[in-house]
């Protein structure tokens, strides 16, 4: 009984005591008209996504502010016209923090959720998210980077 109890520990910590946010940053003029609230989970796969979709869109008429997902909470959010949310699907559930945050305002037409999985497989209706937004998900493989980012930003492209 006590292996398997330090094995679910073990288990624990590995899928989710690893998880570091996205580190704050911002590109582009904050009085620019297109505002975007990127809110995610660090992870190099997921980075290289969210920087190709700020270099496809520019900031010239963008503004992006990047923050971990632990900062969504207290993030007033009124001022943007679009909301991205970077989580990972680990052990059949979303990020806990895009959960809590989606069950405030589930069908917020503003929110866009970007997460990764294991697979590119299709998903079991069992194992989707209960969710009312646009979503791409994706396994994290480079070869999916320019995809998932050109899908990314048609969809924050019809928010404004």
């Amino acid at each position: 009984m006590p292996r398997i109890v330090i094995a679910g520990l073990i288990a624990v910590i590995v899928l989710f005591g690893c998880r570091t946010n996205m580190a704050p940053y911002e590109a582009g003029d904050a009085g620019n008209p297109r505002k975007v609230l990127i809110a995610g989970e660090h992870s190099e796969f997921k980075e290289n996504v969210v920087s190709r979709v700020i270099e496809t869109l520019g900031t010239e008429d963008w503004y992006f502010r990047i923050i971990g997902l632990d900062q969504l909470q207290e993030q007033e959010t009124e001022q943007y016209g679009a909301i991205l949310l970077v989580a990972a699907f680990r052990a059949g559930r979303l990020d806990e923090r895009v959960t809590t945050y989606l069950s405030k305002d589930p069908m917020n037409p503003k929110t866009i959720l970007f997460f990764t999985r294991g697979t590119e497989d299709p998903m079991p209706e069992k194992h989707k998210p209960d969710i009312q937004i646009d979503a791409v998900s994706s396994a994290s493989k480079d070869t999916r980077v320019e995809k998932r980012a050109r899908e990314l930003v048609v969809l924050l492209e019809k928010r404004f």
